[in-house]
């Protein structure tokens, strides 16, 4: 039984004031002399509280072990689970409740606009960008655009305090209280001379979702928020709390009743003793995690709306102008991001391990462990646009799938002693050598993303590939990966790196409102500016590991043989192999090349190696 507090201290913006003297009506043209005046260009305040969290645990199990036969063994088991939620009993936790949010409340927001006309090509001149409510068309200074017309609604539409709120517990959300996990083991002698042997099990693991995810509502929107005020004097800061500049929210909650994340082991393993005091061991392992947190984008803005002509925002400087804030066309108006957590992530381990174990015998012992591996897991964040299988799951490694692991200890056999010559035993006699080495197949890492580009300008911008509120991935025409003799690195010459074909990533063509005379200008509403490469680690690497730790140990018996001096070397990466860890796989085009259908790779340092591992480390001891 576990009772447990955790007390935070979050902060919603700079709680104790923010400052800036520079700029604004009354600006003197140095800004010293604006502080000594009061003379203010802009003033921010947020907020800080505290959270008191506290939860309850309760776990209990039952478990037996059956000998059914001599030759056969059973384990039997069962853990219940009672794991509360946490509550935050200071009751300044929020979080977004979609059925408390009221469209006719949402509060408008100042816009971008010109006191003059628009010109067509060209951006608004600084000196005629104003901000304007939609509504009324009142106008106000270009730094409050995108926040608040104030007294136009609510600023925290369906935000709800915990504690307080009727529609909501203090916890925010709810789970069983009462969940079983099962768990049984086998182990088999299978001819009954101890020889050989099979061992099966499975196990089910529940555990409370990571404390990060719920401190993070403390204090957030209505608890406390930031506001700007701008242009005024130090004297009036009190009296302008109320029309303060306060931005769109971004929201987020965790409602309704939610699963444990749980976490599935099984293995089957046989094990067959060969002799020489040696043991072989082959096994399938698997892991299975499910409900593992996700966020879910509530608010996305539709699909190709940066495009429409009536988010094009005056104070542009391209031609054809870009959109404005996203916060203006969103589904949910008055609101920025809302995301919503759900417990609907997986991941997936399944391993092939092979192990030859030899316990100290004549002086040798020594392991080897031989592991293929497969992971699939899936994104944090569901796309708003596609299925979340279908474009955010995929391989995931943390380096190779491949490893083979050795150790060993080996006690030289000590010459002198054999021989009867004292003076050759302080050389040879009583040396330890004993070592781990680590060989790492090719590394798997994530394909890169849609390329950058070079020479682009203010007027000529790198084109919005989607319009939407996910970006564009690179087009996959074939596999980039390069394996064998196509991998070169010179050390004399690193600018012949050719470590993965990135000819084979190409940038998709950007969508537009309606298809574009070329392509490079829009091609129109269609997926497929989206692109196609797929989640996670797909892109073999040469990132090879072949790392060597040694140990060399030399004792020297004193006469009487109680005490011993003792040598001790230590060596890691004892061959010095420069192995590296990291490549450069980021494609950079020129744009005006690419706007004209000619592709010209501008990254120089394209394929070449950006890490490596440490070098040979050693220390040495006399003790």
């Amino acid at each position: 039984n576990e009772r447990a507090e955790k007390v935070a201290a979050p902060t919603n913006g700079y709680y104790l004031g923010s400052y800036n003297f520079s700029g604004g009506a009354t600006d003197t043209g140095y800004g010293n002399a604006n502080m000594y005046l009061g003379n203010i260009a802009s003033y921010s305040e947020g907020g800080r509280v505290i959270g008191d969290w506290w939860f309850t645990g309760v776990e209990a199990f039952v478990q037996d072990n059956w000998r059914v036969s001599k030759r056969l063994t059973l384990d039997l088991g069962v853990r219940f689970y009672h794991l509360g939620p946490r509550a935050n009993t200071n009751n300044n936790s929020v979080m977004w409740l979609a059925s408390a949010y009221n469209p006719a409340k949402a509060a408008r927001l100042y816009r971008n606009a010109c006191s003059i006309a628009t010109p067509a090509t060209t951006q608004c001149p600084t000196a005629n960008q104003i901000a304007v409510d939609p509504l009324t068309g009142t106008t106000t200074y270009p730094a409050l655009v995108g926040t608040f017309v104030p007294g136009s609604g609510d600023y925290f539409d369906g935000n709800q305090v915990l504690g307080k709120s009727s529609q909501l517990p203090i916890t925010g959300f709810t789970q069983s209280a009462l969940t079983p996990a099962f768990r049984a083991g086998l182990a088999w002698d299978v001819f009954g001379n101890g020889k050989t042997a099979i061992r099966t099990g499975f196990g089910q693991t529940y555990q409370r979702s990571e404390s990060d995810i719920i401190y993070t509502f403390d204090g957030a929107p209505p608890v406390t928020y930031s506001g700007t005020v701008y242009y005024t004097n130090i004297a009036s800061i009190p009296s302008l709390a109320s029309s303060a500049g306060v931005s769109p929210i971004s929201t987020s909650a965790i409602v309704g009743k939610q699963p444990y994340e749980v976490t599935m082991s099984t293995s089957f393993d046989v094990q067959q003793s060969v002799g020489f005091g040696t043991v072989v061991e082959a096994a399938y392992v698997g892991s299975f995690r499910r409900h593992i947190r996700q966020l879910q984008q509530m608010n996305a803005v539709p699909m190709y709306s940066n495009y429409d002509p009536a988010n094009a925002n005056p104070w542009s400087p391209t031609n054809p102008k870009r959109n404005w804030s996203q916060d203006f066309y969103r589904q949910l108006a008055g609101l920025s991001a809302v995301t919503m957590n759900t417990f609907s992530g997986s991941y997936n381990y399944d391993a092939l391990q092979v192990s030859v174990r030899r316990g100290m015998s004549h002086g040798l012992s020594y392991g080897l462990a031989f592991t293929q591996s497969k992971i699939m897991s899936c994104n944090s964040t569901i796309s708003a646009y596609f299925p979340d299988k279908f474009r955010d799951c995929g391989p995931s490694y943390s380096g190779a799938p491949t490893v083979l692991t050795f150790n060993y200890v080996y006690q030289v056999p000590g010459l002198g002693k054999k021989l009867n010559l004292k003076p050759l035993g302080w050389i040879t006699d009583n040396w330890t050598i004993s070592g781990v080495t680590q060989i790492y197949g090719r590394s798997f890492i994530s394909l890169p993303g849609a390329p950058t580009f070079t020479g682009t300008t203010n007027v000529n911008a790198a084109p919005d590939f989607t319009g939407s509120g996910e970006g564009a991935r690179a087009v996959a025409l074939r596999n980039p990966g390069v394996y064998g003799s196509n991998v070169t690195f010179n050390m004399g010459d690193w600018t012949q790196t050719k470590t993965f074909d990135w000819t084979a990533l190409i940038d998709p063509m950007p969508c537009s409102w309606t298809p574009m005379p070329t392509p490079q200008a829009g091609i129109g509403k269609s997926m497929s500016c989206f692109g196609n490469a797929g989640y996670g680690s797909l892109l073999s690497m040469p990132i090879n590991t072949n790392n060597w730790d040694m140990t060399f140990i030399k004792n020297f018996p004193l006469k009487s043989e109680k005490r011993v001096v003792q040598f001790r070397a230590e060596m890691y990466n004892v061959f010095n192999h420069t192995q590296f860890t990291g490549y450069n796989t980021s494609p950079t085009l020129n744009f005006p090349n690419w706007q004209n259908g000619v592709i010209q790779q501008t990254n120089t340092s394209l394929g070449r190696p950006t890490a490596a591992r440490n070098p040979r480390q050693m220390v040495m001891t006399l003790r």
